[in-house]
């Protein structure tokens, strides 16, 4: 996904982080932001805080706005 990200011309990615600790999902993480830190992509990591979490959280608005954030990933 960060390759593809990066294809698309996207620098900066909001990463949101489920609720569930799955080692799958701290390995998928782990290996988007590696990747994404050798692309030279800033990535900005928030933490679900819901089971049914629709919008944005306050921190994404932020990076939205504030730090021209163009893509966002959700995985669970």
């Amino acid at each position: 996904q960060a390759e593809y990200l990066h294809l698309k011309g996207h620098r900066h990615v909001i990463y949101r982080v489920g609720r569930n600790p799955f080692r799958s999902a701290r390995t998928r993480k782990e290996s988007f932001i590696t990747t994404a830190n050798e692309l030279g992509m800033k990535v900005s990591i928030t933490q679900e805080q819901t089971s049914y979490m629709f919008g944005f959280l306050p921190e994404e608005m932020d990076a939205i706005r504030h730090q021209s954030a163009t893509a966002m990933v959700a995985w669970e």
